[in-house]
């Protein structure tokens, strides 16, 4: 992010406009594609033709998802597995809505179709959480459009992210269950995938309680499971939840740390890149791979690409160093 902001400081904002609209059509062609493929052929087939059937690390949970007792078979393409694949669509989404919001109706226009087709893909692939982010999504922006701070910003999603979850596992397995999981994460799992994700986040805040600086870096996590670990071991130490993987493995120490850092993101590269950060890092809470490379590393250079200057920042920069910078607004100041 850092080298992409240096790089592109002195860019207009239409250039990385550009740039990012690249970005959106070739994550969708890829997304898209490979999607259709897989359907077009069968998930059975299509996996043996990729030739990764026997690797047991790009297997997700389950083929089939439920969502309200809805079942859908879960597709990936070329991204292979579902949940990654689902994500990156959710992303994709997040990013081409908001170079749409600012941009001419031709822009406008090619960014709906990429919006429409991630959609089908992030349905085919069946993830909740990718769901979850694009809600999230929307709830920064209105509230960043309502308010310009960014603690509050930040601090609103990750609880109404926290509530949809609470209330999601609530009607699928019953009331109960959310109840018991602050006292018994593991005690909850099963009958949804989604008690996963809660029971890891659960048990990684707890663990993070104990150990300030945590169990460190490298320990447990859904690397537990793929080692073979039983689901004592990768669940109680955060799986299946990036905010719970990062509190076993640095304690409530790396929480906070983290939490600054997108803060201080957040303020620095303007409104946009926030709503984006926000979403990204609300749904982590519920989704290990979301820290990944494949939908991190996009969400990334998005944000870094969304940078802008603040008004009052712009001004006195400019009357430092005679640089001219562009905000938001598309205003030199």
């Amino acid at each position: 992010m850092l080298l992409i902001v240096a790089i592109t400081a002195q860019w207009s904002e239409e250039r990385r406009s550009d740039l990012l609209r690249v970005v959106v059509r070739y994550s969708t062609a890829v997304l898209t594609i490979g999607t259709f493929a897989e359907a077009l052929v069968g998930s059975s087939a299509w996996r043996s033709m990729v030739n990764v059937d026997k690797n047991g690390a790009l297997n997700s949970l389950s083929s089939v998802t439920s969502f309200l007792g809805i079942q859908i078979d879960r597709t990936g393409g070329f991204i292979v597995e579902p949940t990654n694949a689902g994500y990156i669509a959710a992303a994709v989404i997040i990013i081409a809505t908001l170079v749409s919001i600012q941009g001419p109706r031709s822009v406008r226009a090619g960014m709906y179709v990429c919006i429409a087709l991630c959609g089908w893909v992030l349905i085919s692939s069946g993830a909740k959480s990718g769901l979850l982010m694009l809600l999230v999504a929307s709830i920064s922006g209105v509230t960043y459009a309502r308010s310009k701070r960014v603690w509050g910003g930040l601090l609103g999603g990750w609880s109404i992210s926290l509530l949809v979850v609470l209330v999601y596992v609530a009607v699928a397995t019953g009331p109960g269950k959310v109840v018991s999981v602050f006292t018994d994460p593991l005690g909850i799992v099963g009958g949804d995938s989604t008690t996963y994700h809660l029971a890891g986040l659960v048990a990684g805040m707890k663990h993070a309680v104990t150990e300030f600086v945590g169990a460190g870096i490298g320990n447990g996590g859904n690397f537990a499971r793929i080692a073979g670990a039983p689901i004592s071991r990768w669940i109680l130490t955060g799986g299946e939840s990036s905010w719970g993987v990062l509190a076993y493995q640095a304690g409530i120490l790396g929480i906070v740390l983290f939490a600054a850092t997108v803060a201080s993101l957040c303020k620095h590269l303007g409104r946009r890149s926030a709503v984006l950060l926000s979403a990204w890092t609300s749904a982590a809470m519920f989704a290990e791979a979301l820290f990944g490379p494949q939908a991190a590393g996009l969400i990334v250079v998005a944000a870094a690409l969304f940078m802008t200057v603040d008004t009052d920042n712009a001004d006195e920069s400019a009357s430092g160093n005679g640089t001219c910078y562009t905000t938001e607004k598309g205003d030199e100041q």
